[in-house]
């Protein structure tokens, strides 16, 4: 009775959309890297190399979804009774996912630049082991580096804990940062240079039909190259909006110099659920061979 009365009581209350909200997304994090997770593991024609990294994502998000939220929300309502601070084991755990997430995104984009950059060399680079290697250590970098050493912080040893807050955030929160940039500019780079030597190609064709030569075919960037580069930007940009808020929480959390009540914290926490929801839209429907599995799947559904 006491927690229905909490629920009534909180309906009213203004922060209400933040579990209306938290919700929905949690449920959207749910059905897409869901159907993600389903398609990649029982579609043969999806076992790609570039799939198993997006399988590897999903999976993250999905324990993403699952391990935060839902918790905040029990907690809040009263339905049990767990410590939702730093000292506690809920952000340990929910926060371990994240960094897989994060880690097993930063694994997909170094897989996509190997394809931009080395694309002759791209299958003798990115063997079976080479993939096993890095989905092993995006999943098992955060548990050492985060999820073990954080069982012993907040016990009365501020000098450790203060340490581990700054390590995670540096490895797992600028690090990534900084690779998307550095990334992203390379690739901006690539892409100008091959725009100036198709241009100067197309130059020489119209040239050589001037002259009654015979004309070659100018090359035009593949798709699949776009599509990768086109990927990689939406990465770096989705991530730096989500962790902009995640390193706003940090700094207020160690330094005491900003606010984090009210209405930012929660914003704050609905974007760190939503980049969970949105992965799967951006590095896994976006793919032409998992959008062609999923009109399969539905369409022949509809038949029978």
């Amino acid at each position: 009775m006491t927690s229905i009365k909490i629920l009534f009581t909180c309906l009213s209350d203004a922060l209400m959309w933040f579990f209306i909200c938290g919700w929905l997304l949690v449920v959207l994090t749910v059905i897409g890297n869901g159907l993600v997770i389903y398609l990649v593991a029982t579609r043969s024609r999806l076992h790609t190399t570039a799939n198993w990294f997006i399988l590897s994502l999903a999976v993250a998000d999905l324990c993403c979804g699952l391990s935060f939220f839902p918790p905040m929300f029990g907690a809040k309502f009263g339905f049990y009774t767990i410590d939702l601070t730093h000292a506690g084991v809920f952000f340990k755990v929910s926060f371990t996912f994240f960094y897989c997430s994060n880690a097993c995104v930063c694994a997909m984009t170094v897989d996509r630049l190997i394809a931009i950059t080395k694309p002759l060399r791209y299958v003798s680079l990115m063997t079976t082991k080479t993939i096993r290697i890095l989905i092993f250590a995006a999943w098992i970098a955060p548990l050492v580096l985060f999820g073990f050493p954080s069982i012993f912080m907040y016990r009365g040893n501020p000098g450790y804990t203060m340490f581990m807050e700054i390590s995670r955030v540096i490895i797992f929160q600028i690090t990534p940062l900084v690779m998307f940039l550095v990334a992203t500019c390379h690739l901006l780079h690539i892409a100008l240079k091959s725009n100036r030597q198709t241009k100067a190609l197309i130059a020489q064709v119209r040239f050589n039909h001037a002259s009654g030569e015979t004309t070659i075919q100018a090359p035009s960037p593949t798709t699949s190259a776009r599509a990768s580069t086109v990927l990689i930007v939406l990465i770096m940009t989705f991530f730096n909006v989500t962790y902009l808020g995640g390193n706003y929480r940090c700094i207020c959390q160690l330094t005491e110099l900003c606010p984090f009540t009210g209405a930012i914290r929660y914003i704050i926490y609905l974007v760190l659920i939503a980049n969970s929801a949105v992965n799967p839209i951006f590095y896994a429907f976006l793919k032409k061979d998992i959008r062609r599995e999923l009109r399969c799947m539905f369409s022949c559904n509809l038949s029978h």
